[in-house]
Parts: C-alpha cells; sequence; structure tokens
C-alpha cells in the first residue's frame, strides 16, 4: 500500500492532527497528510482521488472525530469512502480519535475509540506506530522492521523534506542566543564560508579536497561541502554544485574506499535501489562478526586505499580522535541506511541485517558501560549522543540515566580543544534534541548551544583552510541555529537567496 495511515480531520482541528503527522513523519511512518501532498495534489479530481486514498491507499484510517468534523463536506466523502473499506473487508480500518463527544454517523461510541482530551500528539503517535506494529490477518511484519527516514531537514533539497517540530517554540528560546540573530550574523556565516568554499573549489574538475589529496580524500571533501550547500539551500543548479555533483557522478564505484560518496548518494536518493544493493553486501563483510568481541556489530574501516583494508582496533587507538571509530562508524552509517529510499525494498532487506548488528552493539555498551558508548581507550565516547538520537529508528530503549550522560558528554565538549569535534557536538546535539524531546533536555542543550555557538564563530578561522572543515564550521552553526530557534532554516535560504543574487550581479 502507498501510505501506512491516512488522516481525516476537520481544518480547525489542524493545529494538533499536524504535530501527530510530523512526529509519525518523524518514526518514518508513511503517512497521507494534505499538507505533505500540496504539489501532487495540485490539478488532480479530488473529490475521486481521495475516494481512492482513504479507500484503497493506507493500512488505516485515523478519523479526528470532532463538532467540526461533523458538519463538513470533505470530512463526510473522506469518512463514507473509508467505512466502504471497512465493511467491505470486515477488517479493523477506522481508528477514531475523539476530540469531544459528537455523533458521527458510521462511528458509533461502542467502538474503541482515543480520548483526545487526555492524550497528547506525541502519545497518539506512539500507538499509531504500535499499531503499525501490530501484523493484519495474511500480513506479515518483521519485529525488526525498521523506522526508516529518521532525519530529515527542510534545507535539504526539495524532494526531501522533514516537518519542522511544534515541540520547539521560538518565544522561550530566542532570548538565549546571544547574538544579532535575524540578518547580520547569518548574513555573514554564508557570506564567510562560502567565500571560501569558492576560494577551494577545485574548478577544473569539480571538487573539493581534504588532507593528501587522493581520490578518497577528495570524494570525502566534495561530499561534505555539498551536504552543507544542499541543506542550506543551494540550488543543485548553481555552477558549483551542479559541477560538483558531476564529478561524484562519473566516480559511482561500489567500493568501501568510495563510500563517503555512495553515503551521500543514499542521503540524497541519486543511486539506483541495485546498486544500493551490492554495495551493502560489500559493506556487510566489513562489519566486526565476533560474539566475544565489545566491538561485534560496529565498523573499524580504512581511511583511505593506502592503509590496509581491515585496520586493526591497535591501528585505531594509536590516534586519541581515531578512537572514536568503532562508535562513529556504527552510528553514521546507521544514519545514512535509515534514509533509504521507501520503495527500496530490497535494499532495506540488505541493510536490516547491518542495522541488527549496530543496534545490538549501541544496545550491549548502554547496558554494560552505563549508558554510555565507549571508545577504543575504554572512555566515554562523544558519539554517545548521536547513539541517543538512532535509539528510536532503530528500537533500542534509552538507558534510565541518559540525561545525566548527556550532561558529562556536554562538559567533555567544553573542555576539548579540537574545535572540529566540538562542531561535530552540535550537529549531534541537534539530531538527538529533535528526536528525544524532553523539556530538560531542550533547556540543557539551548543553553550550552547558544554559548557554543558564538564561541565556534570566533574561532573560525580554525576551519577556513580545508573545504570540509569550512563545511563543518558552516553545519555546526546550521545546526545550532536550527536547534535554537525552529525559524533558523527560513533566515538562512533568504541568506542564500541574497548571496546567489549578489554573485549574478
Amino acid at each position: 500500500m502507498q501510505y501506512d495511515v491516512c488522516l481525516s480531520f476537520a481544518g480547525e482541528d489542524r493545529q494538533y492532527v499536524k504535530q501527530v503527522a510530523d512526529r509519525l513523519r518523524f518514526r518514518g511512518v508513511r503517512v497521507f497528510y494534505d499538507d505533505y501532498e500540496r504539489v501532487d495534489l495540485w490539478g488532480k479530481d479530488l473529490y475521486a482521488h481521495l475516494d481512492y486514498v482513504y479507500r484503497k491507499a493506507a493500512r488505516y484510517c485515523v478519523v479526528f472525530a470532532s463538532a467540526h468534523y461533523a458538519r463538513k463536506l470533505w470530512t463526510t466523502h473522506e469518512r463514507r469512502s473509508s467505512q466502504a473499506r471497512a465493511f467491505g473487508e470486515n477488517t479493523e480500518y477506522i481508528l477514531p480519535a475523539r476530540f469531544d463527544d459528537t455523533d458521527i454517523p458510521g462511528i458509533p461510541p461502542t467502538i474503541g475509540y482515543v480520548d483526545l482530551r487526555t492524550t497528547s500528539a506525541e502519545d497518539l503517535a506512539d500507538l499509531i506506530t504500535e499499531k503499525l506494529g501490530t501484523p493484519t490477518s495474511g500480513e506479515a511484519f518483521s519485529n525488526t522492521n525498521r523506522q526508516y527516514f529518521f532525519y530529515y531537514d527542510k534545507g535539504i533539497i526539495p524532494e526531501v523534506s522533514w516537518p519542522t517540530s511544534p515541540y520547539f517554540d521560538t518565544g522561550q528560546s530566542f532570548q538565549l542566543i546571544p547574538i544579532g540573530f535575524k540578518s547580520q550574523r547569518i548574513s555573514e556565516i554564508v557570506a564567510v564560508t562560502i567565500g571560501h568554499i569558492k576560494k577551494l573549489f577545485q574548478n577544473d574538475e569539480g571538487y573539493w579536497t581534504h588532507g593528501e589529496d587522493r581520490e578518497f580524500d577528495r570524494t570525502y571533501a566534495t561530499t561534505s561541502v555539498l551536504n552543507y550547500l544542499l541543506q542550506m539551500g543551494f540550488p543543485q543548479t548553481h555552477p558549483i554544485v551542479a559541477k560538483a555533483l558531476s564529478y561524484l557522478d562519473k566516480r559511482m564505484e561500489l567500493s568501501i574506499d568510495n563510500r563517503a560518496n555512495i553515503f551521500f548518494q543514499i542521503i540524497f536518493h541519486r543511486i539506483s535501489q541495485q546498486n544500493v544493493v551490492a554495495f551493502l553486501q560489500t559493506l556487510r563483510a566489513y562489519q566486526q562478526n565476533d560474539s566475544t568481541s565489545p566491538l561485534n556489530g560496529s565498523f573499524l574501516l580504512s581511511q583511505g586505499p593506502e592503509t590496509q583494508p581491515k585496520p586493526t582496533t591497535e591501528h585505531w587507538q594509536t590516534h586519541r580522535y581515531h578512537s572514536e571509530g568503532a562508535s562513529f562508524h556504527a552510528c553514521h552509517i546507521a544514519d545514512v541506511l535509515l534514509h533509504l529510499h521507501p520503495d527500496f525494498t530490497d535494499a532495506r532487506k540488505e541493510a536490516n541485517s547491518i542495522l541488527d548488528g549496530i543496534a545490538s552493539y549501541i544496545d550491549r555498551n548502554f547496558r554494560q558501560q552505563a549508558g554510555f558508548l565507549l571508545n577504543l581507550q575504554s572512555q566515554p565516547s562523544k558519539i554517545t549522543l548521536l547513539a541517543y538520537a538512532l535509539t528510536k529508528p532503530l528500537r533500542i530503549p534509552l538507558p534510565p540515566n541518559w540525561l545525566e550522560c548527556t550532561k558529562t558528554v556536554i562538559d567533555d565538549f567544553k573542555e576539548e580543544q579540537n574545535w572540529l569535534l566540538r562542531a561535530f557536538g552540535i550537529m549531534n546535539l541537534h539530531y538527538m534534541s529533535r528526536l528525544q524531546e524532553n523539556p530538560d533536555l531542550r533547556l540543557l542543550t539551548h543553553q550550552y548551544v547558544g554559548n557554543e555557538l558564538e564561541s565556534i564563530w570566533k574561532e573560525r578561522d580554525r576551519f577556513l583552510s580545508d573545504a570540509r572543515d569550512v563545511s563543518i564550521l558552516g553545519r555546526s552553526l546550521l545546526y545550532g541555529y536550527r536547534l535554537i530557534n525552529s525559524d533558523a532554516s527560513a533566515y538562512f535560504l533568504r541568506a542564500v537567496e541574497n548571496y546567489v543574487k549578489q554573485e549574478g550581479n
């Protein structure tokens, strides 16, 4: 079916329903919600199309019953279509949720319903997700069915978007931003980062590079920069973006050495399912597969073709920052695989076995290491925050002391001398805060990130000599401002539009 669930509601109840739809979409549920379908609905015969959606296209239909719902023509049409489906199949299809006690024809009060007067949008989304995990007659559902598409952002290219979380209100958090947020600073960030990115661009071939300037370093830096440019809203038709995309498209070798490029192609949906399957079969061979090892389920991948194909633990332990390798690779690969296109069923089957190992690795660390991931030097890893973000889509329980562990990692970041790691820390807090909605976490991250953004901006010269580092600087600032204020994407997009416009003059 095209959708897991369709939502039938009156416009007056949209504010609550949007929160439910957003949370379902966060969880990877395929949801029919009219605002997500505006382009697809444009020009269609809505009467016929909505009849098809509510009668045939979804596994369940949630009816948001209210006085408004009862008197609307379009909701009546949707309800009748869904009732025809329920009657014809004699199954649980309509899931009533009530804002009040208004009588809805065809939905008797004896049918089990959810009372929205005492149920939050988050709780309803949980109930719907749990319902979807229960197989209907003749339908097999795997207990390891992953919640794909867990991480989106409006700044990503138009065909990939996520909803702004209503959890982050702008009123309370705006005062914590220690800078001129709406205009001057954001324009300056765009101008500085893009200016240096353009200077470092290898115009003849269309790539950026990092480190030793091997092919590995070129694809690594180029994908990092393009992630930043596309997430900021740069059009794919922009000359630099188009040339860099062309460079990557010509280098589609399905190898571990080319993994940065393949990961990029997966995230931005630029790769065929056949190629994804072939790459995942190669990737799985590099996953640690020793049940007696604490690294079982994780990865220790080479940093380019000049190093040994499967580096040993000792190799990764020789450098302080490399000691994060197993945890970083496990979480990063999980993040990428959870972006697989919803139609890629064969690729998802391949991905599930990899994700099972990663989930086991993370969960085992949480239970054995007091809520943390450990690095290869047996110290609490900063990647723990990214692992917390992954718990929902991977269906891993958060450790009971996760908030205390988060405070410990943040305190560690405050003392960190490597500014790149501090920038990554902001990004990981952004991921985590988007997926673990908690008032205490929100206050903690707002206070820390608000000050950290200013500190990183003051140290920006440390980042500006390397294209990959510039993109990490830019992404950390972009993500940090989005975390603090839900309007940040709009401000960045406006600054980018102005920059591109001035560039053409």
